[in-house]
């Protein structure tokens, strides 16, 4: 680095770069790659991504194999923490997401519908078993209240 970037050089950079776009994304830097690019992504080669991606989600192995190709130490992001227990691969966004439709917002213990997303909860208390039976979808309420008794049990 030629210079030593401090909290007010960084804080300056930040505000003089706010809302501007990031310009090396797609290519924009160089007009012939954007526009390889968007020749390439035509509407059918987008359709069959989007099925690809939906194929993907849908294939519990592959999904294992991507989880685990990035957990733990192998991920840029890893820090070591000190977790009693992680979540098993497979605990992505997208399938958190479908265990939470099937709810259509309501919890499944009181029945209210919370103006706030719903919580995932393990059942068996594990956080390796991520099969839809095994999950339920509660407002915070009723999942702090099941952890609060699952704590004072144990």
């Amino acid at each position: 680095m030629s210079y030593e970037r401090t909290p007010e050089h960084r804080a300056k950079m930040s505000a003089t770069l706010k809302g501007q776009p990031k310009l090396a994304l797609r290519g924009r830097k160089r007009p012939e790659v954007a526009k390889k690019i968007a020749a390439a992504w035509t509407p059918a080669m987008r359709e069959a991504a989007r099925l690809r991606g939906l194929l993907a989600a849908e294939n519990r192995d592959w999904l294992l194999k991507i989880a685990e190709s990035v957990s733990g130490s192998r991920n840029p992001n890893f820090q070591d923490k000190d977790k009693a227990q992680p979540y098993a691969p497979g605990w992505g966004r997208g399938y958190r997401e479908r265990i939470r439709a099937r709810a259509v917002g309501i919890c499944e213990r009181c029945g209210t519908r919370p103006e706030y997303p719903l919580d995932l909860h393990h059942k068996d208390f594990q956080k390796v078993n991520h099969a839809p039976e095994n999950l339920a979808v509660l407002c915070r309420s009723c999942h702090k209240l099941l952890h609060a008794a699952n704590s004072r049990s144990t």
